[in-house]
């Protein structure tokens, strides 16, 4: 970003100067003047307008980069850790009674609220997250539920929506979405592997993720994208 200051510094300077010599060779001040202040700001808007939008671009770049050191293979090795316990129906105290699968569960998950959070500042494109990590961010959802929400409710009360990993319901329901949309046999073979342990997914076409547990913030953020509509 160095040399775009050096640019801008550098606009700021030559226009007033070429404002006063055009001003000299016309002998006309007021209208010189005015022509020169216009001038002037009109390139340092473009200018900043500019190293806005790389600024930005930059941003994105930065957090698509965050994506993938977030979602490493030691996380996915969790995240796969999760599924087993999963299909092989764990009860919630063989989990978070443990300590190597509660730090799995605690690692795996604060990981996918960290991308979750990305996609709800606008740093990255919901669109990216649905496509290239759509199954995996709602299988390693639908395999943790019961686990996750064991841990949750030691911390916050049961009856009122989720402020912990908040927002990795808030991609649970964006992922969930996309594949009942673009992918359902693939979202259903997902229930039945990976739901059996969670109560009435399994059997019924629902949301993987309760209305209920969705903070104000992740509910309007949702609708904004038309991806809840109450």
């Amino acid at each position: 970003m160095k040399p775009l200051r050096r640019w801008i510094i550098a606009i700021a300077i030559a226009v007033p100067l070429i404002g006063l010599v055009a001003w000299f060779i016309s002998g006309e001040f007021a209208t010189g003047l005015l022509t020169l202040l216009s001038t002037t700001a009109t390139a340092i808007m473009a200018a900043t307008v500019y190293q806005l939008d790389l600024s930005i671009q930059q941003l994105r770049f930065d957090a698509l980069s965050q994506t993938y050191d977030y979602l490493n293979e030691k996380i996915k090795s969790d995240l796969d850790e999760a599924a087993r316990w999963a299909r092989e129906e764990l009860s919630v105290s063989d989990v978070v009674d443990d300590q190597n699968r509660r730090e799995a569960l605690r690692n795996g998950s604060i990981a996918l609220n960290k991308v979750g959070y990305l996609v709800y500042k606008g740093l990255l494109d919901v669109s990216f997250v649905q496509e290239e990590f759509g199954g995996l961010v709602v299988r390693s959802f639908v395999a943790m539920r019961p686990y996750l929400q064991a841990l949750r409710e030691e911390s916050e009360p049961s009856d009122q929506p989720w402020f912990m990993r908040r927002f990795l319901l808030l991609i649970a329901v964006a992922c969930d979405r996309y594949l009942q949309e673009q992918f359902p046999e693939y979202r259903r073979q997902i229930i039945e592997q990976y739901g059996r342990h969670v109560e009435h997914l399994a059997q019924d076409a629902v949301d993987v993720v309760p209305l209920a547990w969705l903070s104000e913030d992740v509910k309007t953020w949702l609708r904004g994208k038309g991806l809840i509509d109450r």
